[in-house]
């Protein structure tokens, strides 16, 4: 019993009266960085805001305000399930390329000197040119929102998991199967 009081000990983790107070005036330090940079923000928005019109950029009060009057009339929560469902789309198409796509890159030999050029390719394309592109063909509605965000985003996707599957240790794979 007393071994297991000695190692539960705050000398032995390593928790002294003078590192917890170190710590806390780190995350005070931090804290107090990041109340200053928002202080900041602050002040740079609102000398903008003076120097242009108020009309092409408000205020900070007025946007909170405006915010709160939004709030109030409800269609905020609507417009942002919207924006969530949209996505989430795009999340669930970017996932299913990059998957597909990245994982026959990073398993089949013959698949990554065929394709891996074409994920290059797809990579260096401008987001803007995918949307422009999605809206041409499928019309200004969510699907083509969705379709487009899900592309913008799938070279990435895809090249992340092409990497992963590369570096996956051939045993372990072999070990999974059997199990």
């Amino acid at each position: 019993m007393s071994e297991i009081t000695h190692v539960m000990t705050n000398s032995n983790l390593g928790l002294t009266r003078g590192r917890i107070g170190q710590r806390w005036k780190q995350l005070a330090g931090s804290i107090g960085l990041q109340l200053v940079s928002l202080m900041l923000l602050l002040s740079c928005w609102l000398i903008l805001s003076r120097i242009v019109t108020e009309d092409v950029l408000p205020t900070p009060w007025q946007t909170w305000a405006a915010l709160i009057r939004a709030l109030q009339d409800g269609y905020v929560w609507n417009d942002m399930a919207i924006t969530l469902n949209r996505t989430l789309g795009a999340f669930a198409l970017a996932m299913s390329i990059g998957l597909i796509y990245g994982s026959l890159l990073g398993r089949v030999r013959l698949f990554q000197r065929i394709f891996s050029l074409w994920l290059v390719i797809a990579a260096s394309i401008p987001s803007l040119l995918y949307l422009v592109i999605t809206y041409l063909m499928f019309g200004l509605n969510d699907l083509a929102a969705v379709i487009g965000a899900g592309l913008v985003v799938a070279p990435s996707v895809t090249y992340n998991i092409w990497q992963g599957m590369k570096t996956l240790d051939p045993d372990l794979t072999e070990m999974a199967r059997v199990f």
